[in-house]
């Protein structure tokens, strides 16, 4: 598993809320300076930036309302539909402490942060945006650089130590992709195979949930890579965590230590 530079992004979409808001809360939205930011749980990266938002934009009279499960691949496409948060759902990674329901009355997210890959792919139109139309309406704010851990891990029992075997011996194996499916399609590439080589060799390739338990080899990663690494030594997979630093991870791992 390799490190190599990443971006978290603080991106705005420029449509106009359209989502009433009624009774007696008060209103949400750029226009009254209770604007919405779309991130992730406190020990997150997402989350704690949208903390850092909130106090910088205090001295200028805002008061921004965090959302605290806007997060993960659906990130781009709330902000761009200037939709309502999702409804609470408890984390069972993450303590309610650090994951809280969010404020009631919450209008449209207006802006938020995610991640690089997912603001190209769904300004785009592909990768997992794919059957969505491109979002257009998103803009970008500011970029801020972090660690991006990539895992490609194969099941010990395989005997796959290089995935150039999987081309030169046609293996039908079944291939796990993360959520950013481009990233995973250039790793294939790299080793000469493809979605369609390898189901030609009776093999499967998926980024879907419900194969996250079926499958010989899996490629992925995140800022949360030392995750996917200990969930992949727990299913028996071969796994090793490569860091340049003198202190394994980041912000999810620092933090959480406390």
């Amino acid at each position: 598993m390799s490190r190599f530079s990443g971006l978290i992004l603080l991106f705005v979409a420029t449509v106009t809320p359209l989502a009433a808001q009624t009774g007696d809360l008060p209103k949400t939205g750029i226009s009254v300076k209770r604007p919405v930011f779309g991130g992730a749980c406190k020990l997150c990266p997402w989350g704690a930036l949208g903390e850092i938002v909130k106090q910088a934009m205090k001295p200028y009279g805002y008061d921004v309302q965090l959302c605290y499960n806007c997060n993960r691949a659906d990130a781009p496409r709330i902000v761009a539909g200037a939709k309502l948060p999702p409804p609470y759902e408890k984390d069972p990674a993450v303590s309610v402490a650090m994951a809280p329901p969010n404020a009631p009355g919450l209008g449209p997210v207006d802006f938020g942060a995610t991640a690089v890959q997912f603001l190209r792919s769904a300004y785009r139109g592909t990768g997992v945006y794919a059957k969505d139309k491109p979002m257009k309406n998103l803009r970008l704010i500011a970029n801020i650089q972090s660690p991006y851990y990539l895992i490609v891990a194969a099941k010990a029992d395989t005997g796959i130590t290089d995935l150039a075997q999987i081309r030169e011996k046609r293996w039908p194996v079944r291939v796990l992709l993360g959520l950013n499916a481009d990233v995973g399609k250039t790793i294939l590439e790299y080793y000469g195979l493809s979605r369609q080589s390898i189901e030609a060799a009776g093999g499967h390739v998926s980024s879907s949930r419900a194969d996250w338990n079926d499958f010989d080899v899996i490629i992925g990663g995140g800022r949360g890579g030392y995750v996917a690494a200990i969930r992949a030594a727990q299913l028996g997979l071969a796994t090793v965590c490569v860091e340049m630093d003198a202190t394994l991870g980041g912000t999810c791992v620092s933090v959480a230590r406390f």
